[in-house]
């Protein structure tokens, strides 16, 4: 199941989005994610990630679909949180998975579809800024593209240590600013629904720089999307809402709608509450 909130439309020059994440887990004791109350090590997956569309321009539909966050299980450090930082090529070019050290967008393959996870054993009581910038870069991860090159970093910082780290960079033709942000959180449950150990996604202070400096988004959206697999539900318990003027957070275990929270269903898409302010 996934569940999204769409940020407001940015303008023309945005070279960098960011926004602080904290989640949290439940009790390490259910079938699902846990064996005699150890974490599994493959099998299970959730990603609590921020999804950053890059392309020629914020109204050009050919661009290159990114997302990056904070992960457990998949293909990265299986039982650790880790940073994944991903992405797929424009759908009229082809539509398929980047490949780290580059691969064609017609092209589909095998090769593993992330950067190297290199940022392992993040601390799920802390608080991460992550952020999405341009970064000057020459060799391209599309083989069959021409164009301007521009590279996309994910820089993370834990804001309990002030430790900074990079996920990597893509580099990417026609592709130099952001046209569209969101984030998301997918859980893939493979024995039941809606008995994983994510607690929920504390999602604080997305911002997006111009040339004029940092600016906050001025609104968000929420939809809850359904099923990821066929052993899954559309989870009663899970509810996004306002918990602050720009603090919004995804609960796995407070029932939808609860303290005005988002209560459709389904492919349903309401308006969060206020506007953000600006900084």
């Amino acid at each position: 199941m996934t569940d999204h909130v769409e940020l407001s439309a940015v303008p023309a020059d945005v070279d960098q989005v960011a926004v602080s994440e904290k989640v949290s887990l439940l009790g390490c004791s259910d079938y699902d994610s846990c064996n005699n109350g150890v974490r599994r090590s493959s099998g299970y997956t959730w990603f609590s990630a921020f999804a950053v569309n890059v392309g020629p321009s914020p109204t050009d539909p050919t661009y290159y679909g990114m997302h990056g966050g904070l992960a457990f299980g998949g293909s990265g450090q299986k039982s650790q949180m880790y940073l994944d930082w991903s992405g797929y090529c424009p759908s009229s070019l082809g539509g398929a998975a980047l490949h780290d050290g580059g691969s064609p967008c017609g092209t589909p393959n095998t090769l593993p579809t992330f950067k190297p996870h290199t940022v392992v054993g993040l601390d799920p009581s802390h608080s991460y800024r992550l952020t999405v910038r341009s970064v000057p870069s020459s060799v391209s991860d599309v083989t069959d593209v021409s164009g301007p090159l521009t590279g996309w970093q994910l820089a993370l910082v834990d804001e309990v240590t002030s430790l900074q780290q990079s996920g990597g960079t893509w580099c990417l033709p026609n592709a130099a600013v952001v046209a569209h942000a969101s984030m998301f959180n997918e859980v893939i449950e493979n024995q039941g629904p809606c008995q994983t150990d994510f607690g929920s996604d504390e999602i604080a202070n997305p911002q997006y720089n111009t040339a004029a400096g940092w600016s906050a988004f001025t609104n968000a959206w929420g939809h809850y999307n359904g099923n990821e697999t066929t052993a899954d539900a559309d989870c009663t318990n899970a509810n996004i809402r306002l918990v602050g003027p720009n603090d919004i957070i995804d609960e796995r275990m407070t029932p939808k709608g609860s303290g005005g929270g988002l209560a459709g269903t389904g492919s349903c898409t309401e308006v969060l509450g206020a506007e953000v302010p600006r900084a």
